[in-house]
């Protein structure tokens, strides 16, 4: 049963409805519902490995490059914040 995470449901489907790289992060105590949350998220999305099999996912090397560049500035964010070493 999921109840109760009607926003945060809300807030991953509008980063996932935009044209721009998203990088979210979800964190918790165990046992609060995280994996059901993005399983919940997922339920109904067409998957990577479904496209990648299919031959309709071809990320060029500047799509790579700007996800690792986006990676390394939200890591950097995070470093400064206090939020990991």
């Amino acid at each position: 049963m999921f109840v109760g995470r009607e926003s945060e449901l809300i807030k991953l489907e509008k980063m996932y409805s935009t044209n721009e790289f998203q990088f979210a992060v979800i964190y918790g105590r165990r046992r609060v519902g995280k994996t059901t949350l993005i399983r919940e998220f997922l339920k109904n999305k067409e998957s990577l490995k479904q496209r990648k099999a299919e031959g309709r996912y071809k990320p060029t090397k500047a799509e790579w490059a700007a996800t690792i560049r986006e990676h390394r500035r939200y890591k950097e964010q995070l470093k400064k914040k206090g939020d990991i070493k």
